[in-house]
């Protein structure tokens, strides 16, 4: 039987990659769930990711989404 988890931890690295003309911010994101590592090219993969990780665990996401928390922010 699986243990449903009610709590994350993630570990998330961030990194400026420069190469070019511009810099880019790059991610990792480790889950405590699985230990497994995840690469990411973007903070909106980030936010997607955690969102779903979210929503898999409880059956429904939180009242307000992590998308719709980045809207207020821009």
């Amino acid at each position: 039987m699986e243990e449903e988890f009610l709590y994350h931890v993630f570990v998330v690295r961030c990194w400026l990659e420069r190469g070019g003309k511009t810099a880019v911010w790059r991610f990792t994101i480790q889950d405590n769930a699985d230990d497994g590592r995840l690469g990411l090219q973007n903070l909106a993969d980030l936010a997607a990711f955690i969102e779903q990780k979210l929503q898999t665990s409880s059956g429904h996401l939180p009242a307000e989404s992590l998308t719709d928390q980045k809207a207020k922010l821009a």
